[in-house]
């Protein structure tokens, strides 16, 4: 049995290379949406390779002004933009990122939602108490806010 199997992989591999096919390249339009590279929302070379995506980072405090209040105004101008490139946008909403300012709105602060302050080579940054309840009310008000607005949105690629 062992010597038939050996004998059909040697006749397998003598026939192949006779079976080969030349392919000839054939340019058409990308065909694997939502994958690949994705650039930067507005970042040098964008267009120097297909894409149908580009992502952005968006501060919580700049969102959510206070309880209710949300200003949607800076991702809708995004989402105008990439749309009107013809693409979808990949965002990110962060309350703390290495570098950046403190992403954690004030009112959440007043209201006792505790935030650590820690250096590092990017400088100083906050990191607010994610067991608070008051943080986790207002990012269960954010969430349902947002998705009422861009559920199902065509603009909206993912969220991350």
């Amino acid at each position: 049995m062992k010597r038939i199997l050996q004998t059909i992989l040697v006749l397998f591999c003598l026939v192949s290379p006779v079976a080969a096919v030349d392919l000839v390249y054939a340019p058409e339009p990308v065909d694997n949406p939502l994958s690949g590279l994705v650039p930067y929302v507005g970042a040098d070379g964008r267009d120097q390779f297909p894409h149908s995506m580009e992502f952005r980072y968006f501060a919580f405090d700049a969102l959510m002004r206070n309880w209710g209040q949300f200003d949607f105004g800076a991702i809708e101008r995004t989402l105008q933009q990439t749309s009107g490139r013809g693409n979808q946008l990949i965002l990110r909403i962060y309350l703390e990122y290495p570098g950046k300012n403190n992403a954690i709105p004030s009112f959440l602060i007043d209201e006792g939602v505790g935030v650590t302050q820690w250096k590092s080579d990017d400088g100083l940054n906050h990191t607010p108490d994610y067991q608070s309840p008051v943080l986790r009310r207002a990012m269960r008000e954010f969430i349902a806010a947002f998705g009422k607005k861009y559920d199902g949105d065509p603009r909206v690629a993912f969220i991350t």
